[in-house]
C-alpha cells in the first residue's frame, strides 16, 4: 500500500518590516513606519490585522485593499477600543456571576439537603430533553471537587470541607464554578426553583426601576447563554465589537422589558438584557463607561467614524443614551 504524502501549506516567514510592506502594499497608510514594527512585535499580525481590518476594508475592490486615507494607527486605535470594552464588561459580567451564584447556592440549599445534594439525579429537571444537561452537570460537580481535593493547589476550603464534614456547601462550591458551569447548572434546575432565583432579580428590577414586568425562568435562561458566551470572548481576549452569535435564542420574551428590538446575537443585545440582572448603579456604571470609551476614540479615526464602529457590535447614535 503506498504512502500518500499531503501537502502542507505554510506562509512564510515575514519580518515585521516585511510586514508592513504588505501592509502598504494594500494601501494601508503608515504614520510611524519603526512604531508598527513595535507594535506588531507586541500584538501579532494575526491577531492585530486579521481581528480588526474588516471594517476598514473596501468593499468594492477585487482583492484586499483598505479604503483609501486608512491607517494602520486606526487600526491599532480600534483594538485598543475593544480591549477597553472588553475590560468594562468583563468587570460587569463578574458583577452578574457573584448575584447569579448567590442566589442558586441559596435556593438550592433552600430547597434540598443531606450530603452533596447537587450530586443527586432526582434533584433536578425530570424533562427528558434536559437529561443530557443534568447529566453534563452533574458530571462537572463531581469533577469539580475531585480536581480540588486531589490537586496539591486546590481549594483550601474545599479540602477543609471534605476532610471535617464530608460534604461541601453549594455555597461554597459555587465559587470554583465557572460562568458556564452556572448556566448549566441553572438550566439543569426543575422550574419551580428557577422561578424561585428568578424572582431574586425580578424583585431588584421592579425596585430600581418601578416596573411590573415579571423576570422568568425563560429570560433568566437566554441572559445566562448569551452572558456566557461574551465572558468568554472577553476571557480569551478575542474580537469583541463584531462577534455575533450565528443562532439567536428567544427573542419575543424582552419585548416588554424594552422599546429597543432585541436581536439575541451582538454586544448590544447583551448590554441591553444586562439592565434585568444587574443592580441599576452598576448598569449605569456599564452604560457611562461605553459612552466613555466611544468618547475617548472618536477622534483617533478618520476613514470610518466610531458610529461605524458601534454599529457593528448593534449600536445606533441614539441608542445608549436611551437605555437608562
Amino acid at each position: 500500500m503506498g504512502v500518500i504524502l499531503m501537502k502542507v501549506h505554510n506562509k512564510p516567514f515575514r519580518s515585521f518590516e516585511n510586514q508592513v510592506n504588505i501592509l502598504k502594499s494594500r494601501n494601508l497608510k503608515f504614520k510611524d513606519d519603526e512604531k508598527a514594527q513595535y507594535i506588531l512585535s507586541q500584538i501579532n499580525y494575526y491577531t492585530l490585522i486579521n481581528g480588526y481590518k474588516n471594517i476598514f476594508l473596501d468593499k468594492e475592490a477585487d482583492c484586499e485593499r483598505y479604503r483609501d486615507k486608512t491607517t494602520f494607527e486606526e487600526i491599532y486605535a480600534l483594538h485598543e477600543l475593544d480591549r477597553e470594552l472588553k475590560m468594562v464588561l468583563l468587570k460587569h459580567l463578574l458583577r452578574f456571576e457573584k448575584v447569579i451564584k448567590t442566589s442558586c447556592a441559596y435556593h438550592f440549599s433552600q430547597f434540598y439537603d443531606g450530603i452533596y445534594p447537587y450530586l443527586q439525579i432526582e434533584n433536578y429537571s425530570n424533562n427528558k430533553y434536559k437529561l443530557k444537561n443534568v447529566l453534563k452537570n452533574i458530571s462537572t460537580l463531581s469533577n469539580i471537587i475531585n480536581n480540588e481535593v486531589r490537586h496539591i493547589n486546590g481549594k483550601k476550603q474545599i479540602k477543609h470541607y471534605v476532610n471535617r464534614y464530608e460534604d461541601i456547601p453549594l455555597w461554597v462550591l459555587v465559587n470554583c464554578m465557572t460562568f458556564g458551569n452556572m448556566s448549566y447548572f441553572y438550566s439543569s434546575l426543575k422550574e419551580d426553583l428557577q422561578n424561585e432565583i428568578a424572582k431574586d432579580f425580578g424583585f431588584r428590577f421592579k425596585y430600581n426601576y418601578k416596573s411590573y414586568e415579571k423576570i422568568g425562568n425563560t429570560e433568566l435562561i437566554e441572559i445566562l447563554k448569551l452572558s456566557n458566551y461574551f465572558r468568554n470572548i472577553c476571557a480569551h481576549d478575542e474580537v469583541l465589537f463584531s462577534f455575533k452569535l450565528k443562532k439567536s435564542g428567544q427573542t419575543a420574551i424582552f419585548r416588554k422589558f424594552f422599546t429597543h428590538k432585541y436581536k439575541g446575537k451582538n454586544l448590544f443585545d447583551l448590554i441591553l438584557v444586562l439592565k434585568l440582572v444587574l443592580d441599576k448603579e452598576d448598569y449605569r456604571n456599564l452604560i457611562e463607561s461605553i459612552e466613555k470609551i466611544k468618547s475617548d476614540f472618536k477622534d483617533k479615526f478618520k476613514s470610518i467614524s466610531i458610529d461605524e464602529i458601534f454599529k457593528v457590535a448593534g449600536f445606533y447614535e441614539q441608542d445608549l443614551n436611551n437605555l437608562i
